[in-house]
């Protein structure tokens, strides 16, 4: 794993652990498997193809994020 991926893992990470903390309820459906919080986070750091899906996954609402927060502010910005 690289630094940036291992960057990523940990932020994923804290985040689970937020979620947890938050919502012990919360579980990820993988097929018929179900992870609580705690249980996902735990497994990002030895099982490669969840930590592959759950990055993807992270990256890519990160950026329809970012996106709807830029259509947001020019939607907002009075005209010059």
């Amino acid at each position: 794993m690289g630094n940036n991926e291992k960057a990523l893992v940990k932020e994923v990470q804290k985040t689970l652990s937020k979620i947890a903390a938050r919502d012990p309820t919360w579980t990820l459906h993988l097929g018929s498997e179900q992870l609580t919080a705690e249980q996902a986070a735990k497994r990002l750091d030895t099982d490669k193809p969840l930590r592959k899906l759950v990055i993807t996954h992270y990256l890519g609402l990160a950026i329809e994020m970012e996106q709807k927060a830029r259509e947001h502010a020019e939607g907002n910005s009075s005209p010059s």
